[in-house]
């Protein structure tokens, strides 16, 4: 993902258009999202073992399961509006 990321940013700055603008945000995004929401439980989560299960864990699971909906629906849209701004400039 972060080399997608990468990719988008490097390829908006060779050939700036609003697509591929829009697409390297929405990667950028997608990448802050995954940093912030999903990495900091993937850690907590890493660590349990079923005698160590926390009281809050089904909630911190459903957390988890709606910053990865958000991430994944950040990258759909990012690699449409890459797809469109690279056929279209074609």
């Amino acid at each position: 993902m972060t080399m997608a990321t990468a990719l988008g940013i490097i390829v908006t700055i060779n050939a700036p258009s609003a697509w591929l603008v829009f697409a390297a945000i929405s990667l950028s995004i997608a990448l802050i999202v995954t940093i912030i929401g999903n990495v900091p439980i993937n850690l907590r989560t890493g660590r349990i073992t079923e005698e160590t299960a926390p009281k809050g864990f089904i909630a911190m699971r459903r957390r988890w399961d709606v910053f990865q909906v958000v991430r994944a629906s950040l990258q759909l849209l990012g690699f449409i509006l890459a797809a469109i701004g690279i056929v279209g400039g074609a």
